[in-house]
């Protein structure tokens, strides 16, 4: 009986001391650097694992910072819609416009339809880059296409690059390397070749 008792007791005293050992190491404890430790832990795990879970980003400037799918852009004159800008994907950086399947169509001055085409093009202040190839039409008659070309709004000059064909009136040019001034009316190439077509 006496030793069952002594055992009892000496479980007791040593789970007191347990528990005692317990309660000294917490009063020890400074809890607002527990807190602190616990978010830096948290800090760094949290960091290693989005940035597996990240997109390789080569540089911020090949993000758009606006993509729009089928772009339709009209531009009223009094009643009528006197443009229309069409794009299967435009895309706006912050140096450059980028248009993957432009269309562009206006009444002139003349109220004749113009209608402009291209597979690809970038814009950068006035310049407009046509990559893969310009086709313009000016309705009845008149058909354009250089294989690449950049047309300037404010000075009114497009430099072809490449082959190009000019169908007009009763005659068909073909050239290389097309230099146009819309305010001069002129048009200079390399190796033009025109033919008269009788009617």
């Amino acid at each position: 009986m006496v030793s069952i008792k002594l055992k009892k007791s000496r479980k007791y005293i040593a789970f007191l001391r347990i528990w005692l050992s317990i309660k000294v190491f917490f009063g020890k404890i400074n809890y607002i650097l527990l807190f602190f430790l616990a978010l830096l832990v948290f800090s760094f795990s949290y960091s290693f694992f989005m940035k597996q879970n990240q997109l390789p980003i080569q540089n911020i400037k090949d993000i758009p910072k606006i993509e729009v799918k089928q772009l339709t852009l009209n531009r009223f004159n009094t009643d009528i819609v006197d443009m229309k800008v069409k794009a299967d994907v435009a895309l706006q950086y912050d140096d450059k416009d980028i248009f993957i399947g432009f269309f562009a169509s206006r009444i002139n001055d003349d109220s004749v339809l113009e209608n402009l085409s291209g597979k690809e093009v970038w814009h950068v202040g006035d310049s407009y880059d046509f990559i893969e190839g310009i086709h313009y039409t000016k309705l009845p008659e008149i058909k354009f296409f250089s294989q690449k070309g950049v047309y300037n709004s404010r000075s009114g000059v497009f430099v072809g690059q490449g082959d190009f064909f000019i169908e007009d009136v009763g005659m068909t040019t073909t050239g290389k390397d097309i230099f146009y001034d819309s305010k001069a009316d002129t048009i200079t190439a390399k190796y033009i070749i025109t033919k008269i077509l009788r009617l």
